[in-house]
């Protein structure tokens, strides 16, 4: 298990002013885009606010504040620890901020959403969620932000995070209308954080160790 102090850190790193108002921006819109008659769910606008709003800390999760990368380079924890406790850390914001939204567009809605809808929102969320991390992780190595903020570089992202939400969306709507889809929504979540965690982490994190010097260096050169 990763360090909780480890855990704590990236908490406390997320509850910066600049994701605060990220995530306030899209709240905003999220319930009224919800009441559009021609949306497949009304809690499509929901999740997709969260995801965009908390881009970064998928798509740049090496470099969520000044010195992120630098102060991990130089602490004795193992990536493999830190990269779990990322997930951790970005299981309970993503969570939070998808149940305040959602939470948000219910409240705005003519009929209240009844228990099966609000399970399925809990499906959805980690049936993309975990996967999300992972394709996260990948982007935070290839393509690393100096700086987070409203530039162009961070429009491309949240245009990357938009689209790779929408395909990772697939196997939910393919399996959530299957008859067994309540044993295999939760059998497909669960393997998919066994592969992560047990598999992809291990691997991703020895990457990053030999990769720092590069990271520093793309850090450097991308756009303020």
């Amino acid at each position: 298990m990763p360090d909780t102090a480890l855990v704590m850190l990236e908490l406390r790193g997320s509850a910066s002013m600049r994701n605060v108002v990220r995530l306030l921006a899209v709240a905003a819109l999220a319930p009224l885009v919800s009441l559009w008659p021609q949306l497949g769910s009304p809690f499509a606008p929901a999740f997709a606010a969260a995801f965009l709003a908390l881009e970064p800390f998928y798509h740049n999760m090496l470099q969520l504040w000044p010195g992120h990368l630098t102060s991990y380079a130089l602490l004795p924890s193992r990536w493999e620890e830190i990269l779990r406790a990322k997930l951790i850390a970005n299981t309970v914001v993503a969570s939070g901020a998808a149940a305040i939204l959602v939470a948000l567009t219910s409240f705005f809605q003519p009929v209240p959403p009844t228990l099966k809808e609000m399970a399925d929102c809990v499906l959805y969320f980690f049936s993309v969620h975990i996967p999300l991390f992972a394709t996260g992780t990948l982007l935070s190595r290839q393509q690393p932000r100096g700086r987070i903020g409203f530039s162009l570089d961070d429009a491309a992202a949240g245009a990357m995070m938009m689209v790779l939400a929408g395909l990772l969306s697939i196997p939910y709507i393919i399996i959530a209308p299957l008859p067994g889809a309540t044993i295999i929504l939760p059998a497909y979540i669960l393997a998919s954080a066994a592969a992560v965690w047990f598999v992809f982490i291990p691997r991703a994190a020895r990457h990053i160790q030999k990769e720092i010097p590069d990271l520093w260096n793309t850090m450097r050169t991308s756009s303020p």
